[in-house]
Order: structure tokens, then sequence, then C-alpha cells
């Protein structure tokens, strides 16, 4: 069973190798090593658990772990500490870790299954500097409000909420001059316009990378700055 998991695994895991090897110039050991593990550990449990459906390895590699590291893509040097909302199983919360080990990451997940899974992760690869919330976004929020010590660096979602949503609460959760990154189909932001901007009016967009996976629709990862106005 091991083994047969390993030769599952080994088309997905060159393709981490390449795709990070692109951005970074080179995949670390260390790197390859944690990513490698996650993934691992993200097959094993999602084929009895079922935290992000029903995916191959490659699959996994690509839409989940790579499709995550895009926002380092368009925002090379986020501001600390990061705040992954609707963390799930850890994205892109985890991937940015392991790339960015100086980054404070915290995950805010409410669900046990996948926090459970979470737990399982930190563990397994002996991350530090990663805190897990078991809170509704609405709980944390109230929590970053009432302590400035928690005040987010930078706030990335993969599939938490719609832009229009996401947005403006991403703008509350980040101090003045920190960063917002937004994952989502290139044609959903085409459709919305600029409504994004009206509704988060103190956020300005500072870049925007197109890309695609295959057998997927085309994708955006945004990158926005919070800027002096007040949130509403």
């Amino acid at each position: 069973m091991a083994a047969e998991l390993e030769r599952e695994l080994r088309p997905a895991v060159q393709h981490l190798r390449d795709f990070v090897a692109q951005g970074e110039g080179s995949a670390s050991a260390a790197v390859m090593e944690h990513l490698t593990s996650y993934l691992r550990l993200l097959l094993r449990v999602n084929r009895r658990a079922n935290l992000v459906g029903p995916l191959s390895p490659e699959e996994m590699a690509q839409t989940l772990i790579c499709d995550s590291l895009q926002v380092l893509r368009v925002c090379p040097q986020p501001l600390s500490p990061v705040v992954d909302v609707g963390s799930g199983a850890g994205l892109p919360g985890i991937p940015i870790k392991i790339l960015r080990p100086e980054l404070e990451v915290h995950l805010v997940e409410p669900r046990a299954k996948r926090q459970a899974f979470l737990g399982l992760v930190l563990r397994q690869l002996a991350l530090t500097g990663i805190t897990r919330h078991a809170l509704r976004i609405e709980d944390f929020e109230e929590e970053v409000g009432s302590a400035t010590s928690l005040a987010m660096g930078c706030a990335v979602s993969k599939a938490f909420a719609p832009l229009e949503r996401w947005l403006p609460l991403a703008a509350r959760l980040v101090r003045p001059g920190g960063d917002v990154v937004a994952l989502c189909s290139a044609a959903h932001w085409q459709a919305l316009g600029a409504s994004p901007l009206e509704v988060a009016p103190n956020l300005v967009l500072q870049g925007a990378l197109a890309y695609t996976w295959p057998q997927s629709t085309a994708r955006l990862a945004l990158h926005f700055k919070r800027g002096p106005l007040p949130c509403s």
C-alpha cells in the first residue's frame, strides 16, 4: 500500500519541484521534503475523510498546492503575520509557510474534521510559528479588533467567499499598508467589473497574475494594499 502510494506521488512531486524551481530558482531539499510530506498526508487522509474532494495526486499538486503558491508569485514579500481565512486543509497557508518559514501564519478554520487534519500536519511537519484558530471568521475578526498585537500584515484565502465579500473583510483584518491577496477565476473578476473596489475603497490593486491549470478555467491571483482610508 505504501509503495503504491509513493508511485502515485512521483509525478505530482515532480510537478511541485518544477513549479517551485520556476519561481524560486531552485527547490531546496527541505522545501521539497515538507511539500511532499504535506501532499502525502493530504492524499492519505482525503481518501478516508474527503477533505478536498476526489482529486488525483497531480490535481492536488496543481490546483491546491501550486495554486496556493501563486500568492507568493503575485505578492513575493507578504507582510507578517499572515492570516489564511477558511483554511480548510491548510490552503494556502501551509504551502506559504513551507516556502516562507520566517512568516508568522494564522489558520482560521472552524470545522472540526479539518482542524484535526491541520493539527496532524503541524505535528508531522514540525512546523513552528503557525497557529490554528478553531473559530468562525466573525469571532476571529472580533479577536483581531480587540487586540492590536494581532493586526494582520497579510490576509489570504483560496475559496472562502466571493470577492465582493472577501475584499472588505480582508481589508478589516490587515493593518494600514498591509497586503490582501485573492485567488479567483478570471471570469468572476471580469464579471464584477469595478464593484469589488467599490465595496473595499481602501484597497489599492498592486498586481494581477493570470494563469491556468490543465482542465481548468483561467484564474487570477490579485494583490492589493490597504491604504489609509478607514474600513467600513
